[in-house]
């Protein structure tokens, strides 16, 4: 039967930050493996399972993190410890030297089942660790871990603390059918060895004195500051809303040129690499300003960096990426805006006021793990995961290190990645930093490449075709004669639903008269925040057909960002849909801009209303005006510089199609004509009868 932690109410523990966020993610995507770590390490020299066995036992009861046993009380999680007894065996041991070559996948395959294998945080099953004999001088070691655990940080400190362990005991326990007999006596003498490492309740009494602290203010005030600046949190391809479910990964050896020139950077290693994924990822992008999310241990203080637990963070980098700037410059950038994230690490980047829930494609530097001794036998870490993955991770490890080979190794959603598409990345990243290393100074962003010579050719071959003369009109004489050929066939397909050319145009129509009647004249600026639907093209064509200039307001940009566009822009309408009217004012939009609502059933421009009139003459090259227009300078335009009444009707009549640069109209003071398309352009006019109705 399943221990119930609930049944010890006094041994309770809080749960860091770190470990709430975990928990409550978990329980939102219960069948996720990918809150887990894992690593191995491969074992060369000889391995006494019974020791191994032992050293396992006290490491779990000695560090406080790998006891936790979790359980909530209405939702609110807490932990309490359950450590093993000295003779329980916590390490299980699979002995594969009878498969021969074929050992080592065995056990392979074996880590990867583990880490594909989701964990119940309420259950025993957080913590995992395998020794595998593949012969009689090579073992492998394979511990998995729940992120709520421990973070990667505090991984390394259990392994470093078992290798201690285990060489301390080989150094002084007996060998053959006498450890047999002693191993019960030789645990129980290990256990009462107290632990160095400080406990969760030291860790937790740490971490209130930094809550109450000057710092913690300083570090907030910071934070405040640093994201107080929008930017776009986009991927290499696309944006992931969640934790992956399922992580591709490829990793790319660095040969020993490239390793030997990324070794010497030193110090400078951080700020050159993250300088240049920003500028990769800006180049893919087209952004000009870049989030980047960067892995830190969130540890300041003697207690933190000693205590095995759950503290690390993503922080977000906003680094800019200017075109003019040398590559020089943007490393250094990148350097400023690493240092001083890195300073203010400890606070909790969420408990700022609209943080992003995502940070960007992350840029994780592994530390160097040098060779762990684990009495006569030595083995190297292999890195298995380093826990959630959003969008994409890219992990640069085994620098000025002997016993790893340096590798850049990228972790994707597959929802967005393959492993194809993650490898053409990898080289040309590779490629760049290759090229940024050997002329910083001379290379500028704008002059830098991330496709190579023959792929360059490769793509201008494939947009080569037969070239036509295509005859110069505006988009609305375009889409008509495309309404008149195939008013039937499909024009738009979204999510939620599809649209004929005929319905198209009917409704843009329509919707254009209403926009009409609610005072759009040429040159008026209407604002259209909607998600990707049927309806977005149609709201297009529906403000250029009214003469109004269309201000896109993306859906993804948040509500600071947009209220600053709508003051800047002045629209005379908002148009938008009910959910994003929903959301927008669930999110604080305190705009005035009247505002309509398209897909509502009893939205007034699908009732209909009294005609609009339009002028009678709609084939002429110049309207009717008194004089030409006149532009916001006082300058007359030329009749070029307009557009002209053209008979492109899909249905019964000619259409007049007369949008004009937004701030042009009739001089200031002078009349506007009657019926003139100054007033009323874009509109379908009833042919040679008199100016009745506008359709």
């Amino acid at each position: 039967m399943t221990e119930n932690p609930a049944d010890h109410q006094s041994e309770r523990l809080p749960l860091t930050a770190a470990q709430r966020g975990i928990w409550f993610a978990q329980q939102l995507d219960a069948d996720n493996p990918n809150y887990q770590i894992g690593q191995y390490l491969d074992l060369r020299g000889g391995i006494e399972p019974r020791l191994m066995r032992i050293a396992m036992t006290k490491v779990v009861a000695d560090l406080d993190a790998l006891s936790l046993r979790f359980a909530d009380d209405d939702g609110e999680p807490y932990g309490v410890l359950r450590r093993p007894a000295p003779g329980d065996d916590v390490l299980h041991v699979e002995d594969l030297r009878g498969l021969g070559e074929s050992a080592f996948d065995a056990a392979r395959s074996r880590m990867d089942a583990e880490m594909l294998r989701p964990r119940d945080l309420r259950g025993k099953e957080l913590f995992g660790a395998i020794l595998f004999l593949l012969s009689d001088d090579r073992a492998l070691f394979f511990q998995r871990v729940h992120h709520i655990l421990l973070d990667g940080y505090s991984a390394v400190i259990a392994l470093r603390y078992l290798s201690e362990v285990y060489t301390r005991l080989s150094k002084r326990a007996p060998s053959g059918r006498l450890l047999d007999a002693m191993a019960g006596p030789i645990a129980r003498i290990a256990a009462r060895v107290p632990s160095p490492l400080p406990s969760l309740d030291e860790l937790h009494d740490d971490i209130a004195e930094y809550e109450a602290s000057p710092q913690r203010e300083a570090d907030h005030a910071f934070w405040t500051e640093a994201l107080a600046d929008e930017a776009a949190v986009e991927g290499l391809e696309g944006v992931s809303g969640s934790v992956a479910t399922t992580v591709v990964r490829v990793a790319v050896p660095l040969d020993r040129e490239r390793t030997e020139r990324l070794a010497a950077l030193g110090r400078d290693l951080p700020k050159t690499v993250v300088g240049i994924v920003a500028l990769y990822l800006a180049k893919v992008t087209g952004e000009q300003r870049v989030s980047l999310g960067l892995p830190v241990t969130a540890r300041r203080g003697k207690v933190a960096k000693s205590t095995p637990s759950m503290l690390s963070s993503i922080l977000p980098l906003r680094i800019d990426v200017a075109s003019a700037a040398t590559i020089a410059d943007t490393i250094a950038h990148a350097g400023d805006v690493v240092r001083g994230a890195v300073t203010h690490q400890r606070f909790r980047v969420e408990d700022v006021d609209g943080a992003p829930r995502h940070a960007g494609p992350s840029v994780n530097l592994l530390p160097v793990i040098d060779a762990l001794r684990f009495g006569d036998a030595s083995g190297q870490v292999q890195v298995l995961s380093t826990g959630p993955v959003h969008d994409l991770s890219i992990v640069l490890s085994g620098l000025s290190s002997d016993a790893a080979d340096a590798q850049l190794q990228l972790e994707g959603d597959a929802e967005l990645h393959s492993e194809e598409s993650l490898g053409e990345h990898a080289e040309r990243l590779l490629a760049l930093l290759d090229d940024a290393l050997a002329d910083p100074t001379g290379l500028t962003v704008a002059g830098a490449g991330i496709v190579g010579d023959d792929e360059a050719a490769a793509l201008i071959e494939q947009g080569v075709g037969t070239q036509a003369g295509i005859e110069r009109q505006t988009v609305l004489e375009a889409f008509a004669a495309v309404v008149r050929e195939r008013p039937d066939d499909t024009a738009v397909v979204g999510d939620d639903g599809t649209m004929t050319f005929a319905t198209l145009d009917a409704d843009a129509t329509r919707l254009a008269q209403h926009l009409v009647r609610e005072g759009v004249r040429p040159g008026s600026r209407v604002a259209v925040r909607i998600e990707r639907s049927v309806l977005l093209p149609m709201l297009v064509l529906a403000v250029l057909r009214a003469g109004g200039a269309y201000v896109p307001l993306d859906p993804e940009y948040p509500i600071g960002r947009v209220a600053g566009m709508i003051e800047d822009s002045e629209p005379a309408l908002l148009l938008t849909s009910s959910g994003q009217l929903e959301r927008d004012r669930a999110a604080g939009a305190a705009w005035t801009v009247p505002t309509l609502a398209v897909d509502a059933d009893t939205s007034a421009w699908r009732r209909g209303g009294e005609s609009v009139p339009c002028p009678r003459s709609a084939t002429t090259t110049w309207p009717t005006w008194s004089s030409p227009p006149v532009r916001p300078d006082g300058r007359r335009a030329s009749p070029s510089a307009a557009s002209r009444c053209a008979t492109s009707s899909s249905t019964t009549g000619p259409r007049c199609s007369t949008p004009l640069p937004s701030g042009w109209g009739a001089r200031p003071g002078s009349p506007t004509p009657p019926g003139s398309p100054s007033t009323r352009l874009g509109t379908r006019c009833s042919g040679s009868a008199p100016a009745t109705s506008c359709t």
